[in-house]
């Protein structure tokens, strides 16, 4: 063959290379996405979970245990709020519950929020969010960002723990397996480690006598924290290990869940180029001081959650003890979109957790056992942990700042003498001033919510089961009992024209809320005399169409009627 010969075929192999590359090129674009090195990323909450029931000696977890020596465990990582929604709503931002503004006041995580799963699509990422708990679903804004979002607490299968969390479990490796554009974002929450601690058999059965003890009435009463502050429920020691025996069941279950999801994902090898995160979205009181559930209090065992890391760029059987929170994971992610592969970090600023009142609880335990003592509900508390961790300041609304030692067990935390602590005391106050300083609001105002149209009594029996709301039975807009609450606070602050405005919104949001109609004639009778006759009228009329309300509430209402028709006496 000639020289010519040699050059046309090097030439012609050297395009045919060219070409294959490009072929390889734009397969790995269309099943990696357009940012083919950042890794598909899976976030499970394991609800309820505490620290010391995930890793340690207290472990209920052999699979995670196990899991956790393959990846990085963070000992000392942190909740930033004592229940499921203002945490998630942290998880999903990367922001202080104060600055998101989903709490108990108004639960809706604003559209004006950034959101994991926003951000992520951006660098091409498909989204797919599976939930099993009612207080993280598009009733509150955290379907935002997610090509596909599943809510397993609307499905027949949904009030069965464990049955929902095979159905997500299924459906996640479903939507994985048909979605050929990589990489790829999956949220999922799992609930069987929440009261009423649902067990599959072979856990209950390790779990031994006491895990039986507790009557499942009792477990699965929604009001079970009320009956515990009324001593109705005396939580003595046999109760409280009962208790954990019961939750240690549940944890177990939990686990078995993770392990068949991870050995499922591994079988399809997502973890080539894919990292697991295992988290929860806060603990749980297990009898300590005489406590259950997670509301009421800020103690260690309601903030320190588990945080496990496995996968692509995460090194193996690392042991990270410095404090982190739930919220830098949004950071991380993001940075590990861009191709970053460090640990998370804990941040500039002292960590921070925020305690809204649980405002609906708090209302209800007045009117069915007004001798109850509702401080625990009524007040806002802020937890402050230094960088280096071992101390934790608690600030509580007229109350002298209190200090606590927390270098040991989650349940061991000690109090400490706050005159001798002074300079400690100072430090934190002076970190919580800078993350105030620094917080950004993405809403500088709350503005009434509008209803999404999937409120129905369904979505209220299950908040109701979680106990977050009283019982009810008929369709209503979760959000104009929102509003109610609201407009209740500010009518007792005598700030009339922001209840009218509380008010209005709720009669818009549910036009058959009779107790909205009334609130705001009361409202307007401060405001807008002329107009509160309209409303008393129209109260009147529903109130008699729908029966079954209070005589002395219509008795008011008409005397407020005849009083408004009466002519003006002469000047």
């Amino acid at each position: 063959m000639s020289t010519r010969g040699y050059v046309r075929l090097l030439t012609v192999a050297g395009i045919m290379s060219a070409l294959l590359l490009v072929a390889v090129l734009l397969v790995r674009y269309v099943i990696e996405g357009p940012r083919g090195r950042s890794p598909s990323v899976l976030v499970v909450v394991i609800d309820t979970l505490r620290a010391d029931r995930a890793y340690g000696p207290a472990s209920k977890m052999p699979f995670f245990t196990q899991l956790a020596r393959r990846g990085v465990v963070f000992t000392q990582a942190r909740s930033v709020a004592e229940w499921t929604l203002p945490s998630h709503a942290s998880l999903f931002t990367g922001k202080l519950p104060s600055e998101h503004g989903a709490t108990f006041e108004h639960r809706t995580l604003p559209s004006e929020a950034a959101t994991l799963a926003e951000v992520l699509a951006t660098y091409g990422y498909a989204t797919a969010g599976f939930t099993a708990n009612v207080n993280v679903s598009s009733l509150y804004g955290f379907e935002q960002g997610f090509d596909r979002f599943v809510e397993a607490w609307r499905t027949p299968a949904g009030k069965d723990r464990t049955r929902a969390s095979d159905t997500m479990i299924d459906e996640l490796l479903a939507w994985w397996d048909a979605t050929p554009h990589r990489p790829v974002f999956m949220f999922l929450n799992l609930m069987d480690a929440h009261l009423p601690y649902d067990a599959d058999p072979e856990s209950l059965a390790a779990a031994g006598p006491d895990a039986r003890a507790i009557p499942q009435e009792i477990l699965a009463a929604s009001d079970l924290f009320e009956r515990v502050l009324a001593g109705e429920v005396v939580v003595d020691e046999a109760f409280a290990r009962a208790l954990a025996a019961r939750y240690g069941a549940a944890v177990q279950t939990a686990d078995r869940k993770l392990e068949r999801l991870v050995l499922e994902l591994e079988r399809r090898e997502f973890f080539e180029h894919g990292v697991l995160v295992v988290t929860s979205d806060h603990g749980e009181n297990l009898g300590e001081n005489g406590r259950v559930d997670h509301q009421g209090v800020f103690d260690e065992t309601l903030l320190r959650v588990p945080l496990l890391l496995y996968g692509e760029r995460v090194p193996a059987n690392v042991v990270r003890d410095e404090p982190i929170t739930t919220a830098r994971l949004f950071p991380w992610l993001v940075d590990l979109a861009n191709g970053a592969s460090k640990l998370p970090t804990p941040g500039e600023t002292a960590l921070v957790a925020e305690r809204y009142p649980a405002i609906e609880i708090a209302e209800r335990l007045a009117a069915k056992r007004p001798h109850v003592d509702r401080t625990t509900l009524e007040r806002g508390e802020v937890a402050i942990v230094p960088r280096e961790g071992g101390r934790k300041l608690l600030l509580t609304p007229g109350r002298e700042p209190r200090l606590f030692d927390i270098e040991g067990p989650a349940a061991a935390e000690r109090e400490l003498d706050a005159k001798a602590e002074s300079e400690w005391i100072e430090r934190l106050q002076r970190d919580w001033a800078r993350v105030r300083q620094l917080a950004r609001p993405v809403r500088e105002t709350y503005e009434p919510e509008r209803s999404n149209g999937v409120e129905d009594s369904e979505t209220w029996q299950r908040l109701a089961e979680l106990g977050y709301v009283g019982a009810r039975t008929e369709v209503f807009s979760m959000h104009a009992q929102e509003h109610l609450s609201r407009g209740n606070r500010a009518f007792q602050r005598k700030d009339y024209a922001a209840a009218r405005t509380d008010f209005e919104a709720a009669t818009r949001l549910d036009p058959n809320f009779v107790d909205a109609w009334f609130n705001l004639a009361l409202a307007l009778e401060r405001t807008d005399l002329e107009s509160a006759l309209q409303i008393w009228e129209h109260y009147l009329a529903l109130a008699l169409k729908q029966g079954g309300q209070d005589a002395a509430s219509i008795e008011h209402a008409m005397g407020r009627v005849e009083a408004l028709k009466a002519p003006a006496p002469p000047k």
